[in-house]
């Protein structure tokens, strides 16, 4: 998954498809618009240079949206067919007569309907516009919490243009003995609110067995210590120096 839009180690995992000889599926629902760098030049998540299939997410959240739903991008001819296939009941129409039909596969209904697909299809043009500002969010958020203290760190992007999907920050709240959750609620009275981003997934009811913690160290850090600030397109420098203010109020009283 390339979270926030981040398409990190993108070659470090075509060499395993490649050395296993499988097909390596990119989880790019954060990543519409994002490009990363090879050879000397930046490529678009989803050009599947490097995978056989990228999907994305149309979410009203991601970068853009068809209300719902989502794309699946692909170089493989048969992967593409098959596709097609399933996403209309494993239907295969004759070309020659359309009302001519066979059913090959069971499949279901996964189409877009129009509608969705035009107003999708409507914001592509408008994509590196929504980025650039998400962008400015990204950098002032940046900028201004960096001058509040040493306990806040913050991705950093190498080679690589994200779609700023997310605005991470990562606190370490056992030096301020403090907690996320105070944090979280402190900010919601204030009529922000945040994102965990992520809860393990062996902490959901269904996953019953008791897990190896030790597996779980890294997700444990991340999951206690991280926190998704808000970053949308009608979010503006106002709001934001409200947010940063009572985030640099909670901080100053640890």
């Amino acid at each position: 998954m390339y979270l926030v839009g981040y398409s990190e180690n993108v070659i470090e995992f075509y060499k395993i498809k490649k050395k296993l000889n499988c097909y390596l599926i990119e989880d790019a629902c954060h990543a519409m618009g994002a490009k990363y760098f090879y050879k000397n030049k930046y490529l678009n998540v989803g050009c599947c240079y490097h995978s056989d299939i990228s999907t994305f997410s149309l979410h009203p959240v991601k970068t853009i949206t068809a209300g719902e739903g989502g794309v699946i991008t692909t170089n493989n001819k048969s992967i593409f067919e098959r596709i097609i296939t399933l996403r209309s009941y494993g239907i295969k129409k004759n070309n020659r007569f359309h009302w001519k039909y066979d059913i090959s596969v069971a499949g279901f209904n996964y189409r877009l309907s129009d509608i969705n697909c035009a107003l999708a299809h409507s914001q592509l043009k408008k994509i590196e516009k929504f980025i650039n500002y998400r962008k400015k969010i990204f950098n002032f958020y940046k900028k201004n919490l960096e001058k509040i203290n040493n306990f806040i760190n913050f991705p950093n992007y190498n080679k690589i243009r994200p779609s700023y999907h997310l605005f991470l920050i990562s606190i370490n709240f056992n030096k301020i003995n403090s907690s996320k959750d105070k944090f979280l609620k402190f900010l919601k009275k204030n009529n922000i609110f945040c994102q965990y981003h992520y809860i393990p997934i062996y902490k959901f009811k269904l996953f019953s067995q008791k897990p190896n913690l030790n597996f779980y160290r890294g997700t444990e850090f991340y999951y206690k210590n991280t926190v998704s600030l808000p970053i949308f397109y009608n979010l503006n420098i106002k709001l934001q120096k409200i947010i940063i203010n009572k985030i640099n109020f909670f901080l100053k009283k640890k």
